[in-house]
């Protein structure tokens, strides 16, 4: 019979089938209403994405992974060289091995197995190829890619042009495969003697696919080849109504390169030669990609080898890939719930919301009111989305988040005498997101007992969080030498005061309180009305248009059960080996059984208005054939079982809407006398704010009190975690074997900050390890990245404006394609399109979170820009923002700049670049008005410029080196494959990309672009313009061509707000200011 599964409905409990009910969730896990049309997910559909989102991570790590260049030995061998390779303890570090051109050439277009001898080489990949093995827990196979022609790039990396998977075996002396030793073989010290030789294999392309991966990223960067051109490439072969095989796609990239080629030497444009074979075109790319290079002047060298490295190394985001299969590993039904923050971000469904009381606020700035709406949405709600402008006070609402935490914390040492462990952690993809808040709470505890603690990478760890504990280390030694009794009182006190306070507080906010629990109330009734709903949908879906009296359901659902017991019997019966003795008793039987029950079955069928649905005794073919006569039987009991389980579904079906149906009555009618009685509440009052800063003073100090009075033992707690973070660079093993450490721990800071990529290195794997996690500056976060936050806490607060810049995702639409067949998903492209991540698509964290959020809050005051700069924004994105900005400018005057938003109109022209643009013009003004401002006496840390290209980035940084301009020097503003610097004060430069999340008092943009066909990347979508334009606080400086400008639908927005000053009348201006 069809699988049953439980389901419970109001006070009933039924039985109904998996598959017509496996979208519903449990009333223990009770989600809500869908926030938009999509239909939410079930269990195992969210599973495949996160299956897709591991798959998605892998590729994109696996297509950067750039190898560092060893010598290991020159050349590719082609004799057997004796080597001793360690199976007990095998070293890592050698992340690739060499194949020859000719050897790549066998491989790709004869599809020839390759095998390689193993050499000191091949020896140490082996070994690091072994000891990944030996550490991981899983069977999954682990992929490979052969990548050619190999670059030698300048920091000594190693990068392909091309990449394509291919299957590695490695073979002992007999030509069989090598068996990686069990841990129990390993244990016993058993090993299998090591392989031979290596056996490099063709992997069968996909028809629907390109055959190859492009190094997009290094073509542009050290190959100097335009977006434009290999987006155009890539146009080209998607459009062919031929296959596109390895040589047509090897064809496609040589006329790219071989034209890059002509237009950097000057030479006429000819038609691309169609000719060539898969060798040939090999050699023709690598010789285009050495002389591209040479004419760049660079260091980077081209090589006519490939490699061979790991595919599914994983670096940036190890412990978040590791949590994704872990996820993946565990029961469906254990590895996270329907109703938790990852349930609902994953699936799509609402869980329950309401509003609570802000109760605290940090020194500094107040709540705004949409700021104190956001902030009661996020206390009453498990799983909220604030949609936060820029300028509009994110971190200041995260501030007073964060007081209210260390309230709470406080409020259960008065309550139940022990400090409370639950954590509140920011977090974000970037850490100058997390630092913006930590380095409030850090300046705000001055001299005293540091507030929160700065977690996250070994390097963080070492260099951040082991200089807190140090400092808070001193603060416990030096409470120590007070006397205990002093101590004791001093808490006392303190916790008498706060309690004062609280109960003043508490008074004063009654009626809002109250309020916003007959809401609350509401809302949940709500979440529970909309779940019912969507039960009773489904199973009136099962049901049709059949009527059936109440009565006979109840006659008919006993009598199933015996009814397809017996059908089962004589099923069995008619299934045994054909003979007149077999047929006989079958005959025998179902009379039996018809006396007994199926006709009484059948009378109660027709009542219902069921005729002939069992169809038995079956009309006999004239036969005396056993066999024959046996096997229609058969095919007749099989149908009519059949058919009593469809009718038991749909009697199980019509239990559960007759009492969805009563329960939606029941909860319509409670949330209208909750209606009636509902009040608005009232508005906040001023004078309560008073009460809620001293409630968060009075906090800080009892948390100093408590802490002093355990000075003692909170000293030693302190030193273990300042030993592991120095150490180990990670508190990993204090969660792990020192529980009570790590709660002591938990209870001295209630608050924490963290990169989202590092949570796997600061707490542990488990749900409710953080009480709430704020995710800020969501839109530009990477879907899968929020899955370590959320799979950890009880409720998540997701923070930001996708308005703003996405997330930076390096695989093409071509290599997502990829990963999805290889995936075999179910998923339908509708279900999937939302969760998708590459280059192109529109995901964040903060869009899943939208879908699921049952309210999403904005923020509308902006405290940032002058009303004339923000109002830029607000005219490409529609914010409605009510500006609180004062009128005010920079720190000293600027006759030259008067306005707050000024175009410099620039007569220039936008040249190749590195595969980027750049205008030289612009960089030159750039750097006059740069040398300008600092002698006018502006600070160069009030100053940043910023631009969309990276070509017009590394012109800028030379002009400013040229004219002694001294720049800031920070990880944030870097891009991917700069090295990470000395931090150094000084004028920000960066693209802006790289400086979201970033203001400066003065901006100077510099727009690069001066033909109307390039305007695509600025005017395409709004939001790379509203991060530029949202940086400046007082003088907002575009640099472009104002006639280009205005042809756009969104750059002219920028030119109709700004001022115009022409070049030569701002040099004249100049001049005359230096007279």
């Amino acid at each position: 019979m069809t699988r049953m599964t439980r389901l419970t409905t109001g006070a009933v409990t039924f039985y109904v089938p998996e598959p017509v009910f496996s979208s519903i969730p449990s009333s223990t896990e009770t989600p809500g209403t869908a926030a938009s049309p999509a239909r939410p997910l079930d269990r195992a559909k969210a599973n495949e994405v996160l299956r897709y989102w591991l798959a998605s991570l892998q590729q994109e790590e696996a297509l950067s992974n750039r190898p560092r260049a060893r010598q290991a030995g020159k050349g590719v061998p082609s004799v057997r060289v004796r080597v001793r390779v360690h199976m007990e303890a095998p070293s890592s570090g050698q992340e690739y091995f060499k194949l020859a051109q000719p050897d790549v050439q066998a491989l790709l277009f004869e599809r020839k197995p390759q095998q390689r001898p193993f050499d000191a080489e091949l020896c140490g990949f082996f070994e690091s190829w072994l000891s990944s093995q030996y550490r991981r827990s899983d069977d999954r196979e682990q992929s490979h890619l052969l990548a050619f022609p190999v670059v030698h790039l300048p920091r000594g990396e190693l990068a392909g042009i091309l990449r394509c998977p291919v299957e590695l075996r490695f073979l002992d002396a007999a030509g069989q495969p090598f068996d990686v030793p069990t841990r129990s073989q390993r244990r016993r010290n058993q090993y299998p003697p090591p392989p031979a030789d290596a056996l490099v294999l063709p992997i069968e392309a996909n028809a629907n696919k390109l055959p190859f991966f492009l190094d997009t990223r290094l073509l542009q960067q050290q190959l100097g080849v335009a977006r434009e051109s290999i987006d155009a490439m890539f146009t080209a072969l998607r459009s062919a109504e031929e296959e596109v095989t390895e040589t047509r796609m090897l064809r496609g990239v040589c006329e790219l390169l071989e034209s890059e080629l002509r237009e950097l030497e000057s030479q006429p444009q000819k038609p691309a030669a169609a000719s060539g074979e898969g060798a040939a075109l090999l050699e023709r790319i690598t010789a285009a990609g050495a002389r591209l290079l040479a004419l760049r002047g660079g260091r980077a060298k081209i090589y006519p080898v490939a490699i061979v490295l790991d595919g599914s190394r994983s670096r940036a985001s190890f412990y978040l890939q590791r949590e994704l299969a872990a996820l993946l590993e565990e029961q469906p039904e254990s590895s996270w719930a329907l109703d938790s923050c990852l349930g609902a971000y994953l699936t799509g469904w609402t869980p329950p919301g309401g509003r609570a009381l802000q109760r605290a606020l940090f020194p500094g700035p107040a709540l705004s009111e949409s700021q104190r709406h956001a902030a009661e949405s996020t206390w009453g709600s498990r799983f909220s989305a604030v949609q936060g402008p820029p300028g509009t006070g994110k971190t200041t609402l995260i501030l007073h988040l964060a007081a209210q935490a260390i309230v709470q914390q406080v409020e259960k040492l008065l309550d139940t005498e022990q400090m409370g462990a639950e954590l509140t952690v920011v977090t974000s993809t970037n850490n100058r997101a997390v630092d913006n808040v930590l380095d409030a709470l850090t300046a705000q505890s001055g001299e005293g007992l540091p507030l929160a603690l700065r977690t996250g990478s070994q390097q963080v760890c070492e260099e951040v969080l082991a200089g807190i504990l140090d400092r808070t280390r001193v603060w416990l030694e030096t409470a120590v030498r007070v006397p205990v009794g002093e101590r004791t009182d001093a808490l006392a006190r303190e916790l008498e005061q706060f309690k004062a306070c609280r109960s003043e507080l508490q008074a004063a906010q009654a009626p809002r309180a109250l309020a916003f629990e007959a809401e609350s109330a509401c809302a949940q009734l709500q979440v529970q009305l909309a779940r019912v709903r969507a039960q009773l949908a489904i199973a009136q879906a099962a049901i049709g248009d059949e009527v059936m009296p109440p009565h006979v359901v109840v006659e008919l659902r006993p009598a199933l059960t015996r009814v397809h017991e017996k059908l089962e019997q004589l099923c069995d019966l008619s299934d045994k080996p054909p003979s007149l003795q077999a047929l006989g008793a079958l005959d025998r039987a179902f009379k039996s059984a018809n006396k007994k029950l199926l006709s009484g079955f059948e009378a109660l069928l027709e009542r219902a208005g069921q005729v002939d649905v069992l169809g038995l005794p079956p009309a006999l073919p004239p036969s005396t054939q056993p066999g024959v006569l046996m096997q229609v039987w058969s095919e007749a009991l099989e149908a009519a079982r059949e058919r009593v389980e469809a009718l038991g579904t749909e009697l199980e079906a019509r239990a559960i809407a007759d009492e969805c149906h009563k329960r939606i009555a029941e909860l319509t009618q409670s949330l209208e006398a909750l209606r009636t009685a509902e009040a608005e509440p009232p508005p906040h009052a001023a004078a309560d704010e008073t009460l809620e800063r001293a409630l968060f003073e009075s906090a800080a100090r009892v948390r100093e009190a408590w802490a002093a009075v355990h000075a003692e033992g909170l000293s030693r707690v302190v030193g273990s975690a300042l030993a592991l973070a120095r150490a180990d660079r990670s508190l990993r093993r204090l969660w792990g074997d020192q529980e009570e450490v790590w709660k002591r721990l938990c209870q001295l800071f209630g608050v924490w900050g963290c990169t989202l990529l590092s949570l796997g290195n600061g707490f542990p794997a488990e749900r409710s390890a953080i009480a709430r996690l704020v995710v800020d500056e969501a839109g530009q976060c990477h879907p899968a990245y929020a899955v370590s936050g959320l799979l950890r806490c009880d409720s998540a607060l997701i923070i930001g404006d996708v308005h703003q810049l996405e997330p930076v995702i390096d695989l093409e639409p071509d290599d997502d394609e990829r990963v999805i067949a290889a995936c075999k998903l179910s998923l339908s492209r509708s279900e999937l399109q939302p969760y998708r991540v590459h280059n192109q698509a529109l995901t964040s964290v903060q869009s899943l979170a939208d879908r699921a959020a049952r309210t999403r809050p904005r923020l509308t005051d902006h405290f940032r820009c002058q009303p004339e700069i923000i109002a830029i924004s607000d005219a490409l994105c529609a914010y409605g923002l009510r500006v609180h900005t004062p009128r005010q400018g920079p720190s000293v005057p600027l006759p030259f700049l008067p306005e707050p938003v000024s175009l410099l109109d620039v007569v220039g022209s936008q040249e190749r670049l590195g595969g980027s643009w750049y205008n030289a013009t612009e960089v030159e003004l750039t750097s006059e008005l740069l040398q300008a401002l600092l002698a006018a006496g502006i600070d160069p840390t009030e100053v940043a410029v910023i631009t969309p290209y990276r070509g017009q980035l590394e012109q800028l940084r030379k002009a400013c080196l040229r004219a002694g301009i001294t720049l800031e020097r920070s990880g944030e503003l870097l891009e991917s494959d700069e090295p990470t610097p000395a931090a150094h004060r000084g004028v920000a430069l960066g693209t802006v990309h790289r400086f979201q999340g970033g203001e400066r008092s003065i901006v100077l943009f510099s727009s690069v672009v001066t033909r109307a066909a390039s305007l695509g990347f600025l005017d395409d979508r709004a939001n790379l313009l509203n991060v530029a334009v949202s940086r400046a606080r007082h003088r907002l400086v575009a640099l472009g061509s104002a006639a280009v400008l205005a042809q756009g639908k969104r750059t002219r927005l920028l030119t109709q707000a700004a001022t115009p000053i022409m070049a030569h009348a701002f040099r004249r201006q100049l001049s005359l200011l230096r007279a």
